[in-house]
């Protein structure tokens, strides 16, 4: 029931503007995950592509309007490196979105790798004894 449908499913590019956008109308519907308008156009970058990908459809059982919770990667400004957050999209605004080429999608994956912390796993795992 919470599965992600097919013309959804993966990764799509988001302008600014258009996470800007989305955002607003989050807040207008008083759906759970929006954030201050003053504090994503601070944060995000102007030209950046911003990486959105669906994770779990909100009230299933509501039929209208079709709410998808969102892994939101942005681009932050000033800064080499992105952030991870999360959002709600209608499916309306997610299909409106462009899906990034393979090629594009690689560069976007890389990009994500960069930022996370490399560990060594077995001192990981002896500082969870």
């Amino acid at each position: 029931m919470n599965e992600i449908p097919k013309e959804i499913f993966g990764a799509w590019v988001a302008s600014k503007e258009e996470i800007l956008r989305i955002n607003e109308k989050a807040k207008k519907n008083e759906w759970g995950a929006h954030f201050k308008m003053e504090s994503l156009k601070h944060i995000m970058k102007d030209d950046a592509h911003h990486l959105v990908v669906p994770m779990l459809r909100k009230s299933p059982l509501i039929k209208k309007p079709e709410v998808y919770r969102c892994y939101v990667w942005l681009k932050v400004a000033n800064e080499n490196k992105r952030i991870c957050a999360l959002m709600d999209f209608e499916i309306e605004d997610i299909k409106l979105l462009l899906r990034p080429p393979e090629k594009g999608l690689h560069c976007i994956i890389f990009s994500l790798i960069e930022g996370e912390h490399i560990v060594n796993i077995d001192e990981f795992y002896n500082e969870k004894l």
